[in-house]
């Protein structure tokens, strides 16, 4: 997460909603923020991105501080929690946030974006900001439903439109879906179906799943698909994986398209009750095309820390 980002955007949000109205002249009064992030074992995957998130808000918040030209008289003060990546857990240290003092002006996450839609649903009654660095649920743009939540990261439905273009590249006009029956995916593939029904791209079949994949994969392969474009999180993706391997849909006749933000060598991570070797886990996943956030941008143009990252 650029440093520079996600302080012009907190203190643009800061400033409206946590100093709008004060009249308080005591110099640098606090402004408590609470920090929903993923931290723990039990956080499986998504605990690296929490940990990266928080260095890179506990780096902004500290050049924030340092600075008189920001928040004059003001200083940013995080309180982190760990979520745990569980939404009955995300909400409780929500609600501890707002109803233990001291009060809090804005509240930074959670990662995930099934939980953030969660917090984002309530956060309104108490008229705090909220906001994430990694929710790219596409149904988090829709304002009249989510009025106070903000983000860092563009809605997921920008992987449709990649996976579109992708397929009218090299010309494949019949294709399947295969997707989580949660955010961001849900809303991700929804949006690959509008593209196609506007266009000549065919999907010729459409599964999801909740917690087991085989049984849908089952019927893919029984439709006979070929190129199949699939949205699931890291932790899903090596029982996916799984069930291609034990389906044989892989190899030079088979194309599967999924997100590019697992972790390095997602594959080889042992799971509790996956019986598949990461071997073969590899020889499922030879030649699977991802698509990813650019995570450096493209500007020619230095960042706060004076150095660009064209690559």
């Amino acid at each position: 997460m650029p440093v520079s980002v996600f302080l012009r955007s907190f203190v643009v949000l800061v400033a409206v909603h946590g100093c709008s109205g004060s009249t308080q002249a005591a110099h640098q009064a606090p402004l408590h923020i609470g920090g929903l992030f993923p931290l723990s074992e039990k956080d499986g995957w998504s605990r690296f991105f929490g940990h990266s998130a928080l260095v890179g808000a506990k780096r902004a918040i500290e050049d924030i501080n340092k600075r008189n030209d920001v928040l004059p008289n003001y200083t940013l003060v995080l309180h982190v929690a760990d979520t745990e990546g569980s939404m009955p857990v995300a909400l409780n240290k929500f609600y501890e946030f707002t109803y233990k003092p001291p009060v809090k002006v804005a509240i930074f996450g959670p990662m995930l974006s099934s939980l953030t839609e969660v917090v984002a649903e309530v956060i309104g009654k108490w008229n705090i900001v909220e906001m994430s660095p990694a929710a790219s649920s596409p149904v988090l743009s829709e304002r009249e439903r989510y009025p106070h939540i903000y983000r860092m990261i563009t809605s997921a439905a920008g992987f449709s439109s990649a996976e579109f273009r992708m397929c009218r590249l090299f010309g494949w006009d019949k294709i399947a879906t295969l997707h989580e029956t949660t955010e961001p995916h849900v809303g991700a593939i929804n949006e690959l179906q509008r593209l196609a029904s506007e266009s000549n791209l065919s999907i010729i079949a459409a599964e999801s799943f909740y917690k087991d994949p085989f049984e849908a994969m089952e019927r893919l392969k029984r439709k006979d698909v070929r190129i199949i474009v699939a949205s699931f999180y890291e932790r899903m993706a090596r029982k996916v994986f799984c069930s291609i391997f034990k389906l044989g849909m892989y190899g030079p006749n088979y194309v599967w398209m999924i997100p590019g933000y697992y972790s390095n060598g997602w594959w080889m991570t042992t799971e509790e009750g996956l019986d598949c070797t990461p071997d073969e886990l590899k020889r499922a996943t030879e030649g699977y095309l991802t698509i990813a956030y650019s995570k450096y941008g493209r500007s020619d143009h230095p960042g706060i820390g004076g150095r660009h990252f064209n690559i």
